[in-house]
């Protein structure tokens, strides 16, 4: 009926509303870990992280709202939180992205998914000027495919548990499809399914 019809898409709405609100403190965390290391290490460094960090947290905020973003616009925030990363780690992690700039405007995607994927990648993995954590993106086949070199810490730091998990139940409410994260002998696979921008552009929140 469409009473129930309703029911359906208010509790989907509030499912999303609440996995969006749990993304904060699961970015948060991580941040103050990163900003804990540099304050012992490097107090410039320190300063130059607080100050991006502001940036990053403003466009956390800013798509709170929406289920939907142009994966440009994700992407280019990625790269700030990247920028931030490198504060810490320099040469040792290695980002590399195989798609034109072209394929990014074709998209949409759940705001802070790629971030989240990194985020992932940085939690669970050694990195240093001996182990250098290398990154790769890729577009094909309407998918975001983000791969790592799998270099495990001897001991995983704590986490608030919320991660790929969340991330893919955000992916299933807003678009259908849920994310697949897969591992080789040497690689961590986390393939993220894209929304043509064509099929949603009037349906954007």
């Amino acid at each position: 009926t469409i009473k129930n019809a309703q029911l359906q898409q208010a509790k989907a709405e509030a499912e999303l509303i609440a996995l969006k609100n749990q993304v904060d403190p699961h970015f948060m965390f991580n941040s103050l870990n990163t900003l804990s290391y540099l304050v012992k290490s490097d107090a410039r460094k320190a300063l130059t992280f607080t100050e991006n960090l502001a940036d990053v947290y403003r466009y956390i905020l800013m798509q709170k709202d929406y289920s939907l973003i142009l994966l440009e616009d994700e992407l280019e925030f990625t790269e700030r939180y990247i920028a931030l990363l490198y504060l810490r780690f320099g040469q040792a992690l290695v980002v590399h992205k195989h798609f034109a700039d072209t394929e990014k405007s074709k998209y949409l995607t759940p705001p802070t998914s790629v971030f989240i994927a990194f985020e992932n990648a940085v939690k669970h993995n050694e990195i240093s000027e001996q182990m250098p954590l290398k990154v790769e993106m890729e577009i094909t086949d309407n998918q975001l495919i983000i791969r790592n070199s799998i270099q495990k810490k001897g001991n995983v730091q704590d986490s608030s548990k919320i991660g790929l998990k969340n991330l893919s139940e955000r992916f299933k409410l807003a678009t259908g499809k849920p994310i697949e994260a897969t591992q080789t002998e040497g690689e961590f696979i986390v393939t993220l399914p894209l929304a043509p921008l064509g099929n949603y552009e009037s349906n954007i929140d």
